[in-house]
């Protein structure tokens, strides 16, 4: 479902059996990321973000996505469009007659999908990181507006990012740790395997952009003492 009304989430976790709590966490777009096991479904909360440059004032704001997964299906809920439930279907589609879907499997596929969708955006992060590096180099003094303004937007990206990777790892290894665990709507361990995978990228990923970071206030730093010294040599 994506833009449910409250109504209407209330009428599907009726009909499915879902515990109050998860309503309220669907219903007031719990941003919080988490696992949460139930008497016959898990729920899993977790955070995308709107990924269209062209929405300048809601770029890379969190988009929360919630599942809800039985043992034979699963109810996705997005307050959001987002691409993640289509990529998933089309994956699906490549996959089904190599291997058996479950509904654990499409709630790893959704999962990995949204932590896909971060790394393309850390590559742009990392080139428009080399590029400021490359302009402060050949900088002049008049320069210095567009080139601190460059510096701080990145940055900001960059924080934003991390934000949104930060409790990732540990609700993904929370996950994989149920999958081994006996409990009786607990993932199967074969996703737990799937699971040890998407740490490892998130642990890639948040890896890079702290470097972006620290070449960023590096970037800064370096430039303010560049322009200091311009400054005082034109003042005698």
């Amino acid at each position: 479902m994506v833009r449910p009304t409250e109504e209407e989430v209330n009428v599907l976790c009726k009909a499915f059996g879902v515990h109050p709590l998860t309503r309220e966490d669907i219903t007031t777009q719990e941003r919080r990321e988490k696992v949460e096991l139930f008497r016959h479904y898990y729920f899993v909360a977790f955070r995308s973000f709107e990924n269209d440059k062209s929405k300048k004032d809601e770029y890379l704001e969190p988009l929360p996505v919630y599942a809800v997964v039985f043992r034979n299906g699963l109810l996705t809920f997005s307050h959001k469009s987002n691409p993640h439930a289509s990529n998933v279907l089309k994956r699906i589609g490549k996959l089904r007659d190599h291997m058996q879907i479950s509904a654990d499997w499409i709630c790893y596929a959704l999962i990995d999908d949204i932590v896909d969708c971060f790394m393309p955006v850390i590559r742009e992060i990392e080139d428009e990181v080399d590029h400021i590096e490359d302009n402060v180099f050949i900088a002049r003094y008049e320069d210095a507006r567009s080139i601190l303004t460059s510096i701080g937007e990145c940055r900001k990206k960059v924080m934003s990012l991390l934000r949104l990777l930060g409790g990732k790892f540990d609700v993904i290894k929370s996950f994989a740790k149920r999958c081994n665990e006996n409990y009786a709507m607990a993932p199967t361990s074969d996703v737990g395997l799937y699971l040890s995978d998407i740490q490892d990228h998130i642990l890639t990923m948040r890896d890079n952009l702290s470097h972006s970071e620290q070449l960023l206030s590096r970037i800064h730093t370096n430039f303010l003492a560049q322009i200091n010294v311009d400054t005082a040599e034109n003042s005698t």
